[in-house]
């Protein structure tokens, strides 16, 4: 057998050890469903990795030997420590500055402490116009810290990120 053979061979056996799962967890009542969605979601996801990637020949065989490739796989990756949840945290807060940025656009900026202490109020800048209070308004303590953090210590995608969020 080819690699490509054996790659194909394990798809094919991987594959139709999802379907006879699939199978089985449409059978259950809707909770049990609930509780085997993100087995079924990685599971998933481990079937859509064999089919972009080609294993060596070695280990196409030694997974081919196995009875239940995919339930095995789905155990190791459970074990696994990942940044999963790093990822997901980065995504909040990355929805959360662009919802604050967008909102800050479409509120006037009120600039308190002028005429004695009588707030002024400016629109956000309007294409073409660049008079001195159009301009940009000067960036806050924390997206100072943040470039000066990531200037400290570049190399994270998270620092590099908020470098480009305090722009």
């Amino acid at each position: 057998m080819t690699n490509e053979e054996k790659n194909t061979a394990l798809y094919e056996k991987v594959f139709a050890e999802q379907e006879t799962y699939r199978k089985w967890l449409l059978e259950q009542p809707p909770e049990e469903i609930l509780k085997h969605s993100y087995e079924y979601v990685v599971r998933e996801d481990i079937l859509l990795s064999l089919e972009y990637h080609d294993l060596t020949n070695a280990q196409a065989e030694a997974l081919l030997k196995s009875p239940g490739p995919l339930g095995e796989i789905f155990k190791e990756f459970e074990q696994r420590e990942t940044d999963y949840m790093d990822t997901v945290f980065d995504t909040v807060v990355c929805r959360a500055d662009a919802a604050i940025k967008a909102d800050a656009r479409q509120k006037p900026t009120v600039l308190p402490g002028m005429d004695g202490g009588k707030e002024h109020s400016r629109s956000p800048v309007k294409d073409g116009d660049r008079s001195r209070t159009a301009q940009k308004p000067r960036p806050s303590v924390r997206e100072n810290l943040q470039k000066a953090a990531a200037k400290q210590a570049p190399g994270t995608e998270k620092k590099k990120k908020l470098e480009r969020e305090a722009r």
